[in-house]
């Protein structure tokens, strides 16, 4: 399975509890081109179109899902043993799922989703780079989605709205690219509210079952929420609300942009005004255009 989403959604904490009972081999960010010598020719955020078949992304993509690859850095969280089933989890292949797809049919994807604002704090605290060059120097990308939108996004003025717009590009490529029920959404904050529904909507996906042990596994801190250089604890730890706390550090006038943003990408529908998000929401933005297609876009703002 591959499991994805932006960066700072908490998907190394999820690949853990989906891996509770070490079912699978975890294949951490087997896409990051500064860790893995197989991927440097792809871009830190790649879109590829569907139908194309460039064996430079080809080769190594069909080396990482297959289990062909062999690297410390995308098996440094596995226990030895020998593993029949594989999780892939990279947040670096959100724009090019619907290549994964068409390479790799049956394979199933989880993508995972965290409101947009908790994320684009998270990454302004941390002190990440925007993306924005990645995505905006590819003609493809631009020509297939994101036209309407380059324009605003080369404007954004802080570093908090240029992270919401990464956070929407990022989403608004795989909703526009499938269909409902082609892939699996998963939400951060249904794991830390209302766990049981949310694990057994993973797991019946997944079509495997589990126990109590994977309660356990919820209340392990991933290992990036004890990264060094943080400039503050993380919820975990602190005690904050793993939902909530992202308005602690959020001005209004930065939450009220942040959802003209999403607006304009037609993501509004994911979590509205709440810090929770809409599954049913969710699953009616799926629009599944073929990549290129002419369909309706709001104007950016």
């Amino acid at each position: 399975m591959l499991l994805t989403g932006s960066g700072r959604s908490g998907t190394t904490w999820v690949v853990g509890v989906a891996n509770f009972d070490q079912h699978y081999r975890v294949m951490i960010e087997p896409f990051h081109r500064g860790n893995v010598p197989a991927v440097q020719a792809f871009a830190r955020r790649q879109y590829l179109r569907p139908d194309s078949d460039d064996k430079t992304f080809l080769g190594p993509a069909t080396e990482i899902f297959t289990g062909a690859i062999r690297d410390a850095w995308v098996d440094g969280l596995n226990k030895p043993g020998i593993y029949n089933n594989r999780i892939a989890k990279d947040v670096r292949t959100m724009l090019m799922l619907g290549w994964v797809r068409a390479h790799f049919p049956g394979m199933p994807i989880v993508l995972l989703l965290r409101h947009p604002c908790a994320v684009a704090s998270s990454r302004t605290q941390l002190g990440w780079e925007d993306i924005r060059e990645d995505y905006l120097t590819q003609p493809d990308l631009i020509a297939d989605h994101l036209a309407p939108f380059a324009e605003a996004i080369r404007a954004a003025r802080s570093d908090f709205e240029r992270h919401v717009f990464d956070w929407c590009v990022e989403n608004y490529v795989p909703f526009r690219t499938f269909a409902r029920g082609d892939i699996h959404l998963a939400f951060y904050e249904n794991f830390c509210v209302d766990p049981n529904k949310e694990l057994e909507r993973l797991f019946t996906f997944l079509g495997r079952p589990f126990d109590d042990r994977v309660l356990a596994s919820l209340k392990t801190p991933s290992v990036q929420a004890h990264a060094a250089g943080r400039p503050r604890p993380s919820a975990i730890f602190s005690g904050e609300s793993l939902t909530e706390s992202w308005r602690k550090h959020v001005a209004p006038e930065d939450v009220e942009r942040a959802y003209s943003i999403i607006e304009s990408f037609g993501l509004e529908k994911l979590y509205g005004r709440s810090s929770m998000p809409d599954i049913a929401g969710a699953e009616a933005t799926f629009s599944g255009r073929a990549a290129g297609a002419v369909g309706a876009v709001r104007a950016p703002v």
